[in-house]
């Protein structure tokens, strides 16, 4: 079942043409990010906290 749900995650994932997968929950982000280099895709997996932390500062 894991393993499904992974497949659908990642092939949504990689249809936005995503450069980074950006997420709140740690095991979720290091399973898809996990799939997603083993697969080679290039996308890059940052936490909610660190995309924040990145942007301090900045105006949106």
């Amino acid at each position: 079942m894991s393993n499904a749900m992974l497949a659908d995650k990642m092939r949504h994932v990689q249809d936005t043409g995503a450069e980074f997968l950006c997420a709140g929950d740690n095991s979720c982000l290091t399973h898809i990010g996990g799939g997603l280099s083993r697969l080679r895709t290039g996308v890059g997996t940052m936490h909610l906290a660190e995309f924040l932390a990145s942007k301090e500062g900045n105006v949106l």
